[in-house]
């Protein structure tokens, strides 16, 4: 599910931090490796936006 806000965002993070430390090859680490996946598109998608320290545009 992609991210679309800084709310989303918020929640994926904590979801991520949530699962860091799931055992390798469980349903958790799957899920921990396409939060992960997913903040990274979100910033990708908005550095321009987050370096100049404004908020992405939507």
């Amino acid at each position: 599910m992609p991210i679309n806000s800084p709310d989303e965002l918020a929640k994926a993070v904590q979801e991520f931090q949530r699962l860091r430390d799931a055992p390798p090859d469980s349903p958790d680490a799957a899920r921990r490796d396409a939060v992960d996946a997913e903040i990274k598109t979100y910033y990708a998608q908005h550095a321009a936006d987050l370096e100049k320290g404004g908020s992405p545009r939507y």
